[in-house]
């Protein structure tokens, strides 16, 4: 699987958008989001297209969203926020969104975890 249609990031530009007020959408499911998440991340799990345990609709990502025009999502590491982010632009979303790809579990900046 290529991932070519969306904006993968790294860590220090994760870290960097964040502290310039980009929105921070964590698509893992609440159990782990509860067990800990990245500051200020809003919990909207999503899994794939039409899964039944999808959280995250169009309605509830623009208010989470505010009047912020940066998005990053994040997961576990695996495809839950890719997913998300590709069905994002789906609904025609007009922000700059990327993916920070690596997760959760490999977050190194303690200063950002709650």
């Amino acid at each position: 699987m290529t991932f070519d249609d969306v904006q993968i990031i790294d860590q220090s530009t994760t870290e960097r958008l964040l502290r310039d007020g980009a929105v921070l959408i964590d698509n893992r499911p609440e159990h782990k989001f509860q067990s800990g998440h990245l500051k200020g991340a809003i919990n909207l799990p999503y899994f794939k297209k039409d899964h039944p345990s999808n959280i995250m609709t169009k309605e509830n990502l623009l208010e989470a969203m505010g009047d912020q025009t940066v998005v990053v999502f994040y997961c576990s590491g695996a495809l839950r926020a890719y997913h998300a982010l590709k069905q994002a632009k789906a609904w025609g979303i007009d922000a700059q969104m990327y993916w920070y790809k690596d997760g959760f579990d490999v977050w190194k900046i303690t200063e950002w975890i709650e």
